[in-house]
């Protein structure tokens, strides 16, 4: 392998290969670090299930949608468009969670509705 990279004769598609497994081996780490101490974990089961199958159909989408055999690479696409969104995500759950921080100190129930594009209409979380 270390001499296929360094001929650079590494297909775009065992790249791929190679960047869905480290995105799975990354996801299914994180909800077996996550796991312990949840009470209902069918919930999550379930929660990791559906990410594994999105992530899994996503980037074989997204990967024939780049076109296997045009001229860009793919991984470097998807990590340059990743970071980002990325960086979005964590600090609006930051965000989220220094609001929910607030009103969980004030003894308050307290309904808020957050919207979540592409996942589902909305969500629904009770703080306390």
């Amino acid at each position: 392998m270390a001499n296929s990279i360094k001929e650079n004769a590494i297909t775009k598609e065992t790249k791929k290969n190679y960047y869905l497994v480290a995105s799975l081996l990354a996801t299914i780490a994180t909800y077996i670090a996550s796991i312990y101490g949840v009470e209902d974990k069918m919930v999550t089961l379930s929660e990791s299930i559906v990410i594994v199958t999105i992530t899994i159909i996503g980037i074989n989408v997204t990967f024939k949608t780049n076109g296997e055999n045009d001229s860009s690479d793919y991984v470097s696409r998807m990590v340059m468009l990743g970071l980002p969104i990325f960086i979005k995500i964590v600090a609006f759950t930051f965000l989220v969670g220094i609001f929910a921080g607030i009103f969980s100190a004030s003894d308050k129930e307290m309904y808020v509705t957050i919207f979540v594009p592409k996942i589902s209409p909305s969500t629904t979380l009770l703080l306390r």
